[in-house]
C-alpha cells in the first residue's frame, strides 16, 4: 500500500507537481506516508466567490463525497506551480466546500487545488482531480437564462436552460432561496447539456435535489456556471424567479403497498426488495417517492427520480441489496402531484428472517381448457395472510403483456367483480375467448410483506360459439 501523511503533521505534503486535469500528488517519499482506503472526493470544481456583482473575488472549491463510514473531514491543498502542494485549511473541513480567502482573482500566478478526504485514523486519501485557476483569469457572462428576469408563476418543477458557452465541458446549477428550506444553496446538477428539469436524474446529477419539486409561491435565485477542462468556472450567470401559487391539495396517499424479497441472480448472494402499490387517480400524479428505514434509523428517500408506472400500468420499485437484510427494513410510498406530496402510505415491513409458505389448490387448475370468460378463481388459504393478490397475464408471463391485478381478502375471487379492492381492473370486466392466460396468487401478511406464493398456472378460455 502506498503511504501518505497523517493530518497531525504540520509539514506540507512533499510532492512533485503535475499540472493539468486530474493533476495528482506524485510523492517523492512514498514510504513515509500511508493512504486511507476510503474513496477520494469526486466532482471537484472551483469558481469565483464574488462580492455583489463584481467579476472578481476569491476562489471557492467544492466537491462531492458520499457519506462513508470512518470519514472525519477533508483537506484542501494548493500550489502556484513553483513549489509543493500545501494544506491551506487550519482545521479539518466538514462541509463539501472551502473558500480560499488568500487568493484573489484575477491573479498574476496560476493556482492548482486538490482535495483529500481524511479518515478517523488521521489518514488522507489519494488526491482528487485538480482544479486549475489560470493567471489573469476573468469570468465571462452566461446568457439566455430561463426562468429568469424576475419571472413569476414559474412551475414548481421548472426546466432550467441557458445559452451554450464556447469551451464549456460541463455546467453546474446552484439554487438558493432564503425564504425556503433551501438555504444554504444546493448544487442540483452537473452535466454537459444546456437544460435541466428539476428533480430529473438523467446525465450526471451533482447533488440530488432535496425535494422532487420547489415550494409554491417562493422566490428563488439560481446561478449557472460553465466549467472548462481544468474544472474551473470561466463563465457565470445569475437570475431570479418566483414559483406559482398552489390552488390544489396534495394527492391521496398510495394504497395496497406490498413488499417481497427475492434472489436477483441465481448462485449469487444478491437480493432485492420489490415493492408494488396502487395509485387511485394516476392522471393527476407526477410520480411517487419511496422511503426506507433500516433498523431504528430515520426514513430516507431511496429513489433517484420520481417513480412512474411500468408498461402494464403497475407501480413498482426494486431496492437492490448486497445481501439478505439482517435488520428490519420498513418502507412507505408517497404520491407527488401539483398540490405537493401526499401523506405516507401504510408501512411495508420486511422481517429479518421470513418464513415462506406455498399456496396450492388453485382453480381453474393448471392447463384447464374451456374456462368461462368470468371464472371464479380460488385457492387454499395461507395461515397468516391478511390479503391476497391475483396477477393475470394474457398469452405469457413476460412483463409487458397485458396484466390485471386484483386484491382479495378471502380465498376466492370472481373475475370482473368489484367487491373488495380492485388493484388494476380488467378492461370490460371479462376475459377474451379462446385465449391463454397465466395467473398466480401471492399472500401478504398484516405488515404488507409477501410471505406466500403459488406456482404460475395457465388456462385457456372457451371458444366463441357465435363466431362464423
Amino acid at each position: 500500500m502506498r503511504k501518505f501523511m497523517r493530518v497531525t503533521m504540520v509539514a506540507p505534503v512533499a510532492v512533485a507537481i503535475i499540472l493539468g486535469v486530474g493533476c495528482s500528488l506524485d510523492l517523492l517519499e512514498p514510504e513515509d506516508v500511508e493512504f486511507s482506503e476510503i474513496p477520494s472526493p469526486e466532482e471537484v470544481m472551483g469558481f469565483v466567490v464574488s462580492p455583489g456583482e463584481a467579476r472578481e473575488g476569491n476562489v471557492a472549491i467544492a466537491w462531492v463525497m458520499w457519506d462513508r463510514p470512518g470519514l472525519a473531514g477533508f483537506n484542501v491543498h494548493r500550489t502556484d506551480g513553483t513549489g509543493p502542494y500545501e494544506r491551506i485549511n487550519d482545521e479539518l473541513v466538514t462541509r463539501h466546500r472551502y473558500n480560499d480567502w488568500d487568493v484573489d482573482v484575477p491573479s498574476d500566478a496560476q493556482h492548482v487545488y486538490v482535495v483529500t478526504a481524511v479518515d478517523m485514523d488521521g489518514l488522507e486519501t489519494e488526491p482528487s482531480e485538480g482544479v486549475i485557476v489560470p493567471a489573469g483569469f476573468s469570468t465571462e457572462e452566461v446568457e439566455g437564462l430561463s426562468p429568469g428576469g424576475e419571472e413569476i408563476d414559474v412551475p414548481v418543477v421548472p426546466t432550467f436552460s441557458w445559452d451554450e458557452v464556447d469551451g464549456a465541458e460541463s455546467y453546474c446549477i446552484m439554487l438558493e432561496s432564503p425564504d425556503s428550506g433551501m438555504n444554504p444553496p444546493e448544487w442540483v446538477y452537473r452535466d454537459s447539456t444546456t437544460s435541466f428539469e428539476y428533480g430529473a436524474t438523467e446525465g450526471v446529477t451533482y447533488v440530488p435535489p432535496s425535494s422532487w419539486q420547489l415550494e409554491y409561491d417562493t422566490y428563488y435565485t439560481w446561478t449557472i456556471r460553465a466549467f472548462g477542462e481544468d474544472n474551473f468556472a470561466f463563465g457565470e450567470g445569475e437570475t431570479g424567479f418566483t414559483t406559482e401559487a398552489s390552488d390544489t391539495v396534495p394527492p391521496d396517499p398510495p394504497a395496497d403497498i406490498a413488499a417481497g424479497i427475492y434472489y436477483c441472480e441465481e448462485g449469487h448472494r444478491s437480493y432485492s426488495v420489490a415493492l408494488a402499490w396502487f395509485v387511485e387517480e394516476p392522471s393527476g400524479i407526477f410520480g411517487c417517492n419511496v422511503y426506507r428505514s433500516i433498523g431504528s434509523a430515520d426514513f430516507e428517500p431511496i429513489n433517484e427520480g420520481l417513480v412512474s408506472p411500468d408498461a402494464d400500468g403497475m407501480w413498482m420499485f426494486e431496492d437492490d441489496l448486497a445481501e439478505q437484510p439482517y435488520d428490519e427494513h420498513v418502507y412507505y410510498v408517497t404520491a407527488a402531484g401539483s398540490g405537493g406530496e401526499s401523506e405516507a402510505s401504510p408501512l411495508a415491513i420486511v422481517p429479518v428472517d421470513p418464513t415462506w409458505q406455498y399456496i396450492d389448490g388453485l382453480s381453474p387448475p393448471n392447463d384447464e381448457i374451456g374456462v368461462s370468460l368470468a371464472p371464479t378463481f380460488s385457492w387454499n388459504a395461507a395461515p397468516g395472510a391478511e390479503t391476497y393478490f391475483i396477477t393475470l397475464r394474457e398469452d405469457s408471463w413476460e412483463f409487458g403483456n397485458t396484466a390485471w391485478v386484483y386484491r382479495a381478502t378471502g380465498t376466492s375471487f370472481e373475475c370482473g367483480e368489484t367487491y373488495g379492492i380492485t388493484y388494476l381492473p380488467l378492461d370490460g370486466g371479462a376475459l377474451k375467448n379462446d385465449t391463454l392466460y397465466h395467473w398466480q396468487i401471492i399472500g401478504v401478511d398484516e405488515h404488507s410483506f409477501v410471505f406466500a406464493t403459488s406456482n404460475v398456472s395457465v388456462f385457456t378460455t372457451e371458444p366463441d360459439v357465435t363466431a362464423p
